[in-house]
């Protein structure tokens, strides 16, 4: 083997020439897949999108109490009773998380309900 060539332990060819060409080929791709140090990372609460049509039956009106509550409640029943349309509401759930010990924990999980996705900003997917 010449000077630049070598066998690594799992028995692979390497080639320096030839590695140095793929690392450089892909240096570029892997640097754009890392957001920059400075920009600010999106929140990671999870998203959930309902039809922004008011003929749905789950809709911005009574989002909140199906996702949160288990209850589903009419729209038409919600606008009688005053309620605002809202743009995107915050729901908590409640989940059981099983511990190491075998023993449950509750926690409580939010999730962003939206009905207009294309109002969403790229960092927050």
């Amino acid at each position: 083997l010449g000077s630049t060539e070598s066998i690594n332990k799992q028995g692979n060819f390497i080639n320096s020439k030839l590695n140095t060409a793929i690392l450089s080929f892909f240096s570029p791709i892997v640097s754009q897949a890392r957001p920059p140090p400075n920009q600010k990372k999106g929140s990671r609460t999870p998203i959930i999108i309902i039809p922004a049509a008011t003929t749905s039956l789950i809709t911005m009106l009574n989002a909140k109490d199906l996702l949160q509550d288990l209850k589903f409640v009419p729209s038409d029943e919600k606008k009688k009773q005053g309620c605002q349309r809202e743009n995107e509401t915050l729901i908590q759930r409640r989940k059981d998380q099983m511990q190491p010990g075998g023993t449950t924990v509750s926690v409580t999980v939010p999730y962003r309900v939206v009905d207009q996705p294309l109002k969403l900003m790229p960092q927050d997917w």
